[in-house]
């Protein structure tokens, strides 16, 4: 889940009185120390977490000013991999690519791709999603203007995140491995950045049960475009323009991935296998690793064949397929999870299931 704040400095969140439930999230869970925000103003920030470019904008203007529906965001990215995408936004208006009241447009990247992948809830349905029998792999939630710090002050700011970060960490969806990013978009006061960007130095904050009592802070320097990076590791997917830039830095250390170092571990096996309707069925996943790692899968089988882990660092896809799904391919992913707790890294694999017609 990735949880966007507005217009603050790092010096401006952490390490103050003002903001306690804030610092606390930073102090018991994961910090980016180095974190800094693509550039000025707001809408760049927005655009390059999901698309790993600001596509040449440089303003805060509406979607009848930019659109890109052509242009591939993580969304389209994880659905080709066979996850699900959602994101809510506060106040949302019956037309989401214009602003109304706390609601700004700019604040909703999806908006502006209009092509995209991905279904725009109003935040009141989150809890009863995270909770359902299918919660969405990937989450995006836009706060209001004022509980994003935009025009509340940092104290609205803080009692918003001390309501909604318990809420949802009491979900099934954060039980269930959930992460969630508190990124600030930009600071308001500060031009600094890397590799080439002027976006400032701001909070980045991760919350996740996996840190347990052992809390991480980071101090590698990485920016938005890095951030962006760590997510698509996190789901095995390849990466967005400027995220396949090493050097706009990344988060692994706070996700548990591995994007630029040397993972813990690989899959073995082929990513792709043919089969005809009716016929039996067989594949083997093998992987190789210093821990044998937690195998599961994400996307839909074709009809007839089911995943089975055998906790020993390999898993088995078999059955006899059915004549009842079209002629495809069917893309899942498997998921690889080495470790636990602060050593904990994921490394995913899509396996493309082709069904011969």
């Amino acid at each position: 889940m990735v949880v966007m704040m507005e217009n603050k400095n790092f010096t401006d969140v952490i390490g103050k009185s003002d903001q306690p439930f804030t610092n606390s999230l930073a102090s018991h869970y994961g910090l980016a120390t180095q974190s800094y925000a693509f550039g000025h103003p707001s809408l760049p920030n927005y655009l390059t977490i999901v698309s790993g470019s600001n596509q040449g904008v440089t303003d805060d203007n509406d979607p009848s000013s930019h659109s890109f529906p052509s242009v591939k965001t993580i969304a389209d990215q994880l659905a080709g991999a066979g996850f699900t995408a959602r994101a809510y936004a506060e106040d949302l208006p019956g037309n989401p690519a214009t602003n109304s009241g706390e609601y700004a447009v700019r604040h909703v990247p999806w908006e502006y791709f209009p092509n995209t992948d991905i279904t725009l809830r109003d935040a009141s349905t989150i809890l009863s999603d995270l909770n359902g029998a299918s919660p969405p792999d990937f989450v995006w939630y836009t706060p209001n203007l004022i509980n994003d710090e935009h025009d509340g002050t940092v104290q609205q700011g803080d009692t918003f995140l001390s309501s909604f970060i318990p809420a949802i960490q009491k979900t099934a969806w954060y039980r269930q491995e959930g992460q969630v990013i508190i990124e600030w978009d930009e600071s308001d006061n500060d031009n600094s950045g890397i590799n080439g960007g002027d976006g400032g130095h701001i909070p980045t904050i991760v919350v996740s049960a996996a840190y347990g009592a052992r809390p991480v802070k980071d101090s590698a320097r990485v920016d938005t475009a890095g951030i962006l990076r760590s997510i698509e590791a996190r789901y095995g997917l390849p990466y967005l323009a400027n995220a396949g830039n090493a050097a706009n830095g990344n988060i692994d250390s706070l996700l548990g991935t591995s994007s630029g170092g040397t993972p813990a571990g690989s899959f073995t096996n082929g990513a792709s296998a043919t089969t005809k309707p009716g016929a039996q069925f067989r594949f083997s996943i093998t992987t190789t690793g210093s821990t044998t790692p937690r195998l599961k899968k994400h996307g839909r089988l074709p009809r007839g064949l089911h995943f089975y882990n055998n906790h020993n660092g390999t898993a088995t896809i078999s059955g006899t397929t059915s004549s009842r799904d079209a002629p495809g391919t069917y893309p899942v992913t498997i998921i690889a999870t080495f470790g636990k707790g602060k050593t904990k890294q994921t490394t995913s694999q899509v396996l493309s299931i082709t069904l011969a017609g």
